[in-house]
């Protein structure tokens, strides 16, 4: 009698983890694929062995920030140095490496300073413009070149549908007398 109900105990918690292994599996969801735009290559991300973070337009929107600068200080690893108001003469780098090693492009196309790489962050491209910002953390000078040693950063803009004109208006005071 003893051993029946071992059995049958056996039985039941075999059952029942067989049953609960089934209805786990059965809930499959397939993602879409998302590509990373690198210097002319593809690849799907599933495929990229790499560090690569994507900021999307609706993230900055959430963010309290006024320019792509204070965009990637958001990012963790990056440091972004600034010595001018509003947003000029900064540059940036990633994971301890200089403002030289780390590459900055628009679009693609590689706008850090061919003769000294600074002031790399003095870009006129507003953050209403702004698609998306690919960080890719780590060497990427196979792809890049030798300017990309611990990184590269795409800032990858919306597509004109029509012409428009943006206005934005700051203005502060220092309440001295």
């Amino acid at each position: 009698m003893n051993q029946k109900i071992k059995v049958n105990k056996i039985l039941l918690s075999i059952l029942s983890l067989t049953s609960t292994i089934a209805f786990a599996q059965q809930n499959n969801t397939k993602l879409k694929e998302i590509v990373i735009s690198e210097n002319r290559l593809q690849t799907p991300f599933s495929k990229q062995a790499r560090n690569i973070q994507l900021i999307t337009k609706e993230q900055i929107a959430e963010m309290p920030v006024k320019s792509i600068n204070e965009v990637l200080s958001f990012i963790a690893g990056a440091d972004v140095r600034q010595r001018g108001p509003f947003g000029t003469q900064a540059d940036i780098s990633i994971d301890g490496g200089s403002f030289e090693q780390t590459l900055i492009l628009l679009n693609g196309v590689k706008i850090s300073d061919v003769q000294t790489a600074h002031h790399s962050m003095n870009i006129p491209v507003p953050l209403s413009a702004i698609e998306r910002i690919e960080v890719l953390k780590g060497p990427a000078a196979r792809v890049y070149g030798i300017n990309a040693l611990t990184g590269a950063i795409n800032i990858v803009t919306k597509t004109s549908k029509q012409s428009a004109i943006d206005v934005n208006v700051q203005a502060g005071s220092s309440f001295e007398d």
